[in-house]
């Protein structure tokens, strides 16, 4: 058991708050201000972030609180529900713990300031990269007025550009759970290309249609489908694979998702008017938020705080190893 006198933290509606003591925790637990299964709660003597409920200390003094069906009751009054092994960070029931826009947002603030240099590095060279490789196509193109070469330079290009986007979506997912980033990650798409490009055109197909159809449903599919790139470079997951899990994780998430985008776009739009090389911060801030929300629609709140008093992410250490180049 947990000595009492410690400092304990705890997460409510997407906020890291604390410290507090134990009985403060257990009255938020007797008032019903605490959640059992959706509120996390961290001390220095656990390994990782646990369910409140997961924690009988807590809600000792409320076995009211704890019904038959709730996944996180306790066995025994002296049973502790068993941990996940250390390192690993279980994924929340989808749509159980909604997005919040704002503070993936602002996480990625913060992130992309904690790594200034290294993310502003390789993303000059990753904007290099896209000039070029547009550079090259319009240059060739041309002589062949649209014929099969010309085709076939668009469908190079269109790869290339995909290739070094795995290699970016690596990159940010990296910066969001706090692991090493490297110019190098940025070719580490290779083996996910052809999966990305049949995902790709089956989402632009579904989008397209969905477009003529009011605009509404090219709306939707493009919320409900938005992580399958990310789903590809993460999980190493296949053409249908993606889309299905993207459609799963998204569930509930609908608006705030619009609301990221519409956001980003608003994070573009200041770094054209400041003097259009604004963009090369706003750029990896847009990035890192959608790998952000990404995170946060697996694990919930959890994904956009560090461990208190640190600026190590919750995080790190604890995603899936595909992801780390």
């Amino acid at each position: 058991m947990v000595a009492p006198m410690q400092e304990w933290y705890y997460s409510a509606d997407g906020q890291q708050r604390g410290p507090v003591s134990l009985a403060e925790l257990q009255e938020r637990a007797r008032t019903g201000k605490l959640d059992a299964a959706k509120d996390l709660v961290w001390n220095a003597g656990m390994t990782e972030w646990l369910p409140a409920g997961r924690v009988p200390e807590i809600f000792s003094a409320t076995p009211s609180s704890f019904g038959s069906s709730n996944p996180y009751a306790p066995p025994g009054a002296s049973t502790l529900l068993a941990s996940p092994p250390a390192g690993v960070l279980h994924e929340i029931e989808p749509g159980s713990q909604p997005l919040d826009a704002v503070e993936c947002l602002k996480r990625a603030f913060t992130l992309v300031n904690r790594n200034l240099k290294p993310i502003l590095v390789i993303f000059a060279v990753y904007v290099l990269i896209y000039i070029v490789i547009q550079v090259a196509t319009a240059l060739i193109s041309p002589a062949d007025q649209g014929g099969a070469l010309s085709v076939v330079v668009g469908l190079i290009g269109a790869a290339a550009n995909l290739f070094f986007a795995l290699g970016a979506m690596r990159v940010v997912l990296n910066v969001a759970s706090g692991e090493r980033i490297e110019i190098a990650q940025l070719m580490s798409g290779g083996p996910q290309l052809l999966r990305a490009l049949g995902a790709f055109i089956l989402f632009y197909i579904m989008f397209l249609v969905g477009m003529v159809l009011l605009i509404v449903p090219g709306i939707i599919v493009a919320v409900r489908f938005s992580q399958f790139l990310p789903a590809i470079v993460d999980k190493n997951l296949g053409v249908i694979e993606s889309l299905k899990y993207s459609a799963k994780i998204t569930r509930n998430s609908g608006l705030q998702i619009f609301l990221l985008f519409i956001l980003a776009a608003l994070v573009a739009f200041a770094g054209v008017l400041a003097l259009v090389v604004g963009l090369f911060y706003a750029y990896p801030v847009i990035f890192v938020s959608m790998a952000l929300a990404y995170r946060w629609l697996q694990y919930g709140p959890v994904a956009v705080t560090d461990e208190p008093g640190t600026q190590t992410p919750v995080l790190q250490g604890r995603t899936p190893a595909s992801i780390i180049g």
